[in-house]
């Protein structure tokens, strides 16, 4: 099946067919914005410019939509499976400052800051997009590769 791509987020032109699927998800749902909002905890207005594609929602909470609205999907890579469309969220830091905005600073591992370190890699990822998470995970599977190679 050929999928049909969408990018969204700040000033993407498929914004607008994204909340007309966000629009036809909640009404298949039988939900009102109301509940929507109730059961997420976020205001009507919200869902309202989502629906107008004025605003998407974070990444890292758009399942919560899915969940709500019994929506099944597939996250492959860095892009949500919907159906035929594939979504991409570009993220407003990194339109804002640009892809090579994130540096990483080594540091000598010890036994006394191991722990440390492992749990704000860990906090680091459960903020992390899925984008993110993949170019991680493909990261560490070459390196296994590598390992495993020598």
């Amino acid at each position: 099946m050929k999928l049909t791509e969408w990018k969204v987020g700040p000033r993407q032109a498929d914004n607008a067919k994204f909340g007309e699927l966000f629009e036809t998800m909640r009404h298949n749902a039988r939900l009102t914005r109301h509940q929507v909002s109730t059961q997420l905890n976020l205001s009507e207005e919200y869902i309202r410019l989502i629906e107008l594609g004025r605003r998407v929602p974070a990444e890292n909470s758009f399942h919560r939509f899915l969940n709500l609205y019994s929506v099944s999907y597939r996250i492959d890579g860095f892009r949500w499976v919907i159906g035929a469309v594939s979504i991409e969220f570009t993220s407003r830091i990194k339109a804002a400052h640009g892809e090579a905005a994130v540096k990483v600073t080594p540091f000598h591992i010890t036994p006394m800051n191991k722990a440390k370190g492992m749990a704000q890699i860990v906090q680091n990822l459960t903020k992390a997009d899925t984008k993110t998470l993949a170019e991680l995970y493909n990261l560490l599977d070459e390196g296994s590769r590598e390992n495993h190679s020598v």
